[in-house]
């Protein structure tokens, strides 16, 4: 066997930031209790085992007036749909819930915009999209940690009645797998039936 080059100044400075971005993910993902605050905090399902919470880092969500807001109502089954500018497969998602909504309010759709309350209510505008709650990260560093624990987009999450997570699903596979999840934010249906949440 060779022995391993030693690694030039620059290979060291991406392991060095790459390792830090990945602790700093993992750090923010871990289970914590439940809060008084009015966080963004989700129950977490997983088949088999009791619900537990997880924050999204204690990040606080403001929506377009600046008030701090949950992710979720008690008793209210919701679609939370985390968003970016920078993703064309959000627009598209957007654009074919405009039409299956066709002019109704999205009302249980929970929509999280990774740049800000301001820049969600932007593409829903674009999209022509009424949704129930836009909301973003309250300051910088809060926007950085949520780009860190969702490096793609958009992600979407079934909550129940009870807030807790249902399912999930990374990515946006087409308008007819989703018809389901449309009809929870027209909130002519209960979220899904509870999924195994990776």
């Amino acid at each position: 066997m060779r022995p391993m080059r030693p690694m030039r100044p620059i290979g060291r400075w991406i392991a060095v930031v790459g390792g830090g971005a990945v602790g700093a993910a993992l750090f923010f993902l871990v289970p914590s209790g439940p809060s008084a605050s009015p966080t963004a905090a989700l129950e977490l399902h997983r088949t088999g085992e009791a619900p537990r919470t997880i924050s999204f880092g204690g990040i606080h969500l403001r929506d377009t007036a600046g008030a701090i807001v949950p992710v979720t109502r008690p008793g209210e089954p919701a679609i939370v749909m985390v968003n970016s500018i920078t993703c064309a497969w959000c627009e598209r998602a957007l654009a074919d819930f405009a039409i299956a909504a066709r002019g109704r309010t999205l009302s249980r759709l929970r929509v999280i915009t990774i740049e800000g309350a301001a820049a969600g209510a932007t593409m829903l505008a674009r999209a022509g999209v009424k949704a129930g709650t836009v909301a973003g990260p309250d300051h910088e560093s809060a926007r950085t940690m949520l780009s860190l624990q969702f490096p793609g987009t958009p992600v979407f999450v079934a909550v129940d009645s009870a807030s807790r997570v249902v399912a999930s699903l990374p990515g946006y596979p087409g308008r007819e797998a989703l018809s389901t999840w449309v009809a929870v934010m027209l909130g002519e249906r209960a979220a899904p039936a509870p999924t195994a949440v990776p």
